[in-house]
C-alpha cells in the first residue's frame, strides 16, 4: 500500500472498530493501491455485532478483500442456499453476474426470452430485488453474505 491508501485503510479500520464498541452497524469500503503491481484491491470492512459466547462488548470488526483481477464466480448452489433459487433462476443470477445480457442468456440457454423474464420476477421476489442492477449487486456479494445468530 502507498502512503495514501494506508491512511485510508488505517481510517476505515477505526472507524469500524469504533462502531463495534459502540455496538452500531458500520460498513466502510475503499479501494487500496498497489505498489508492487498494477491496479487495486477493494476494501470492505464492517462491525459485526459481539455475540453473548464472545466476550460481552467486545468489539467484532470484519474485513474482506477482494483482488478485481481474480474474481472468481461463487457456485449457482450458494445462490440457491442463500435465496432459495431454482437451479434455472441460479443459472440465470450467475450469467447476469458475470455480465451477460438477457437476450444473451435466452440464447445460451436455449429458452425464450420470455422465459427468462418469467424467472427474473422470480429473482426479484425471492431476493426482494425490483430492479436488474440491485439483483446483480446482490448476487456479486452473496458468497459474502454472513448469517450471524
Amino acid at each position: 500500500m502507498g502512503p495514501v491508501s494506508g491512511r485510508s485503510f488505517r481510517r476505515c479500520l477505526s472507524e469500524t472498530l469504533a462502531a463495534a464498541k459502540a455496538g452500531e452497524d458500520k460498513v466502510v469500503g475503499i479501494m487500496l493501491h498497489r505498489v508492487m503491481a498494477a491496479g487495486t484491491i477493494s476494501a470492505l470492512a464492517c462491525a459485526l455485532p459481539a455475540r453473548q459466547i464472545d466476550r460481552p462488548g467486545a468489539p467484532a470488526p470484519g474485513l474482506f478483500l477482494a483482488d478485481p483481477e481474480r474474481r472468481g464466480r461463487a457456485p449457482e448452489t450458494l445462490w440457491m442456499d442463500l435465496f432459495g433459487l431454482t437451479p434455472a433462476e441460479a443459472r440465470i443470477a450467475g450469467a447476469l453476474a458475470n455480465g451477460a445480457r438477457n437476450v444473451d442468456v435466452a440464447e445460451e440457454l436455449g429458452v425464450s426470452q420470455t422465459t427468462i423474464a418469467f424467472h427474473m420476477r422470480n429473482l426479484f421476489q425471492k431476493t426482494g430485488t425490483n430492479r436488474q442492477a440491485d439483483l446483480i449487486a446482490l448476487i456479486l456479494v452473496g458468497p459474502m453474505m454472513v448469517k450471524l445468530d
